[in-house]
């Protein structure tokens, strides 16, 4: 590793979003974007602000992530909120204790 690259490591701060769409320079989040999202929902929201989805998702996280999910998820009359169904998933944590128990598993054999 150069130093350049280790300078850039360096650089890189705890809990920013590095993707595309979301450094700078950026759009602000619309003040009446809350307002259209529960609405709307993700159906034409990107045409009618003219903006791509890791823009909308970063507003979304600016509005309050799950809790604009839930009013959303409320006001559609959908059963469930998005937050539920992202639980039902194993952690990453999980994933690798149980790809691991199950190695185990099989040596023992």
């Amino acid at each position: 590793m150069t130093d350049e690259q280790a300078a850039r490591i360096a650089a890189l701060k705890p809990g920013k979003d590095y993707r595309h769409g979301t450094r700078r320079p950026y759009r602000p989040c619309p003040p009446d974007f809350r307002e259209y999202f529960l609405k709307m929902g993700w159906d034409g929201i990107d045409e009618h602000f003219h903006a791509n989805w890791p823009c909308i998702a970063r507003w979304m996280r600016e509005c309050g992530d799950d809790e604009l999910r839930e009013a959303r998820a409320a006001e559609s009359g959908h059963a469930l909120p998005t937050i539920r169904r992202r639980s039902a998933l194993p952690s990453y944590a999980e994933a690798v204790a149980a790809i691991m128990a199950a190695a185990v598993t099989k040596t023992e054999r």
